[in-house]
């Protein structure tokens, strides 16, 4: 008995997992820097004939990172960061159908964080924190 469950188990998951991928991203380097750089990459599945966007990534001219995210029906989705040019995080924030939605936190060039807050969809919402650039809090805004 156990064996013919391992049995099962191992065909559904062999003949589930196909089906449920759209195989690997394809990796399109969409701009470049004078000199050759990448500037920006972007990342799509195939399904069926067609090509669709599901990430992007963005350097600056000295090989940082810039900006890096999702998309999902050709929207911004999920989590989206960006850095200073010497690789610090400046912010990050969620997006849902193309629009700020969710937590955003912003930081000073020093690391320290700026202001945090949410939005709803694509408008400041809620508490907003502020703080100084030595990460002192400085203060709290109601946002209706």
């Amino acid at each position: 008995m156990k064996k013919s469950k391992c049995l099962f188990y191992f065909l559904f998951v062999l003949f589930l997992f196909p089906a449920c991928s759209s195989g690997p991203e394809i990796r399109v380097v969409d701009e470049t820097w004078p000199g050759g750089k990448e500037k920006t990459i972007k990342y799509f599945k195939e399904q069926g004939d067609k090509r669709i966007l599901v990430r992007e990534e963005k350097y600056y001219i000295n090989g940082q990172k810039e900006q890096e995210g999702m998309y999902k029906n050709e929207e911004r989705t999920g989590v989206w960061k960006y850095w200073y040019d010497t690789g610090v995080l400046w912010s990050e924030g969620e997006f849902l159908n193309g629009k700020s939605h969710g937590y955003r936190k912003v930081y000073h060039s020093n690391g320290k964080l700026y202001y945090e807050g949410n939005y709803t969809d694509d408008q400041p919402s809620g508490v907003w924190t502020f703080f100084d650039k030595e990460g002192r809090f400085i203060q709290k805004k109601i946002i209706e």
